[in-house]
């Protein structure tokens, strides 16, 4: 159970960026043979490379540009909905529209790659440092576009074209 509390911890400190201490300065995760061969302990190994590839395609988004966007969209929904506010246009037009600019600034990082690789600010991101390949990355991005696209059309044609644009 205790090994299980670490990787979850380990978990947190990557998604979060930070590393904490644990219970006063625990002692780094140690794993012998046996711990190895362990079926909860590669379970939990798995589960962790899962989250951090999760954050890794997660960061390609740049959810900071995406949420900062997102406020001037949902203030122009709510003024263009004049006091009339519908709850399920309202959420796919959210998740549409973010999974859009989402695309938009995975696409971006596709193409600022090489870019990227030498600038001192950048290169440690997924892609230049070479955790992610880029067809990989270009197919998230097309797959989110998707998507975004087909939730924007289920709200109106006029969403869909004002994405694009």
């Amino acid at each position: 159970m205790e090994l299980v509390r670490l990787f979850i911890y380990d978990i947190h400190c990557d998604l979060s960026g930070q590393r904490h201490d644990l219970d006063h300065a625990k002692p780094r995760l140690q794993l012998n043979a046996y711990q190895l061969g362990d079926p909860k302990m590669t379970q939990a190994i798995a589960k962790k490379r899962e989250a951090t590839r999760f954050s890794l395609y997660l960061s390609l988004t740049k959810p900071g540009i995406v949420s900062g966007n997102m406020l001037s969209a949902f203030a122009g929904y709510l003024i263009a909905a004049r006091g009339v506010y519908d709850l399920v246009p309202f959420c796919l037009f959210t998740i549409g529209l973010a999974m859009v600019m989402g695309a938009a600034c995975v696409f971006n990082n596709c193409f600022d790659a090489e870019l990227d690789r030498n600038m001192v600010r950048t290169r440690n991101r997924a892609l230049p440092k070479g955790t992610i390949e880029k067809k990989q990355a270009f197919y998230f991005g097309l797959l989110l576009l998707f998507w975004g696209a087909f939730s924007l059309c289920m709200v109106n044609r006029l969403a869909v074209s004002l994405a694009f644009f």
